[in-house]
């Protein structure tokens, strides 16, 4: 088998392992998520949204060093260097251990007198709201020191392991719903306490599989300092576009707890937890892809990687296209249906964030591409800007009286500006051609969006709210959009390679039952 070929089986392989993660996950995250809601309440689940945010502004340190220490360790891989790979990790541990204290240092002081001053928050909820921000912190910093371990896995390409990890943090969250519905304890408190509890226990399980599996993750006390050099500058640049990205996120979550109170934020919240179990389908399809770009593009093989990176991005859209339809056309249903309550405001947020993610997914190859080069400088301070303008251009429109929905409707339009200015960029460094990507992807996505979304709204139009439209609708909409990704989305080759696979896929199951 030559090497493209067990590159593209692997691609496929890692891909179905985690698809068929994410489809339990989802299951089990929407039932948690309802049973959640109903336990909390509308205030007190818009306060772990707007307080657990406060942290999460923070998670910029650790998107940066995630991706920083994935990236280092991928291309070391594929260089074939067990020595380096040994000072990366060694140095990405130490990293992760001074960020730990400088975070619940600051955190400690200007965040905890930013919930105290600054946030909307009911006085009888104050306290509740205070041990919600302490436990938070302490669970923020498990989950930074586990990230070389986590990095270490998916550089490795071990979908499989990084599968199981996942199902056992959903059914522990799915256990924690359970037991908060019952207990007698401050329900919002009890619920930030199991989840430090199942943040430890994932810290200890990643570390020790590490350390058996991979000969790099065996600790040792070492100062590289030209690693740290070059992991700190590479670090620091992508900290630009991390923190731009989380101040955006989070700061537009602040604005509206500002503007509108806490049960806004729920409606936003409930918006987002949809769109994170949605888009966990291109998260993975991503995951399993960049390894291989980071790889041939240190063994250089940088046509294969341009294609990857392409068709990365067609599919990516493609698949989220599949399973968001159904979502945007019934969305008061699935929020109805999968919560019981919807509150005001969550089936607009939800449409407009999922119609962000769509957008996103086309750049995330190219964002993938761009690191791989190491060369970031520029890119960060781009996108950053971009990024910012989120914040500034909400908080006019909020303050002329617009509606809430208004600020993703704000990053959606920013989002396509990032995306274009992505390609030139990925034009500059890697010969990446913008005429092809609008000509062959960009507008060929818009036109299958638009002749695949036609059926499922007349079929909306047509019936009444119920299980039975959702059901029909959902159906029609997996058929008639496979089929046009198929015969309009897909070129010769793809088209091809799709159908050889599933002939295959169809021998392999027939053979198996015939024994």
């Amino acid at each position: 088998m030559s090497e493209t070929n067990s590159s593209t089986t692997r691609i496929a392989k890692n891909t179905l392992i985690l698809y068929g993660r994410m489809l339990l996950l989802m299951l089990i995250s929407l039932y948690t998520s309802r049973i959640v809601l109903s336990a909390l309440g509308v205030t007190d689940y818009g306060i772990c949204n707007v307080v657990g945010g406060l942290i999460s502004m923070f998670t910029m340190v650790s998107d940066t060093f995630s991706t920083t220490i994935s990236r280092f360790i991928t291309y070391h891989i594929g260089k074939g260097d067990l020595e380096k790979l040994r000072a990366i990790f060694a140095t990405s541990v130490n990293i992760q251990i001074i960020l730990s204290i400088i975070i619940v240092i600051l955190m400690e002081t200007i965040g905890l007198w930013f919930l105290e001053m600054k946030l909307v928050i009911p006085e009888e909820r104050m306290f509740a709201a205070r041990w919600v921000f302490q436990l938070s912190i302490f669970t923020f910093v498990l989950n930074l020191i586990s990230v070389p371990y986590n990095s270490e896995i998916i550089s490795h390409e071990r979908m499989d392991i990084f599968a199981y990890f996942s199902l056992f943090e959903a059914f522990a969250k799915l256990a924690i719903a359970f037991l908060i519905m019952y207990t007698s304890w401050d329900k919002l408190i009890f619920y930030s306490l199991l989840s430090v509890i199942v943040a430890l226990i994932q810290r200890i399980v990643y570390s020790l599989y590490c350390t058996k599996n991979f000969p790099e993750c065996k600790y040792k006390v070492i100062f590289d300092k030209p690693t740290l050099l070059e992991m700190s500058k590479f670090s620091a640049w992508n900290f630009l576009s991390s923190g731009a990205v989380v101040l955006r996120v989070q700061g537009t979550n602040i604005l509206i707890n500002i503007f509108f109170g806490p049960i806004m934020n729920a409606a936003k919240g409930v918006a987002n937890q949809l769109n994170a179990m949605l888009h966990g389908f291109v998260g993975n399809f991503s995951m399993a892809l960049s390894p291989q770009i980071t790889k041939n593009y240190a063994a250089n093989n940088r046509e294969y990687m341009k294609k990857i990176a392409f068709q990365g991005a067609k599919f990516s859209y493609f698949i989220f296209l599949i399973i968001s339809i159904p979502i945007l056309c019934d969305t008061h249903f699935v929020l109805k249906f999968w919560l019981g309550q919807v509150p005001e405001h969550s089936v607009l947020f939800a449409k407009l964030i999922v119609l962000y993610t769509l957008l996103d997914s086309l750049s995330k190859t190219t964002t993938t591409s761009i690191y791989a080069t190491g060369h970031i400088a520029k890119f960060q301070i781009y996108v950053s800007i971009i990024e910012l303008l989120n914040l500034p251009v909400s908080y006019i429109l909020l303050k002329q009286g617009a509606i809430p929905e208004i600020v993703t409707i704000v990053s959606i339009i920013l989002a396509q500006l990032c995306l274009f200015v992505k390609l030139n960029l990925a034009h500059e460094q890697l010969g990446f051609s913008i005429k092809d990507f609008i000509a062959k992807i960009y507008l060929r996505v818009i036109l299958v969006s638009v002749i695949a979304i036609v059926i499922p709204i007349m079929v909306i139009f047509s019936l009444p709210e119920s299980i039975y439209r959702f059901f029909v609708t959902g159906i029609l909409s997996i058929i008639t959009t496979s089929m046009v990704v198929y015969y309009l989305g897909c070129d010769k080759s793809e088209r091809s390679f799709l159908l050889n696979k599933t002939k295959k896929i169809y021998q392999n199951f027939s053979k198996k039952q015939t024994i």
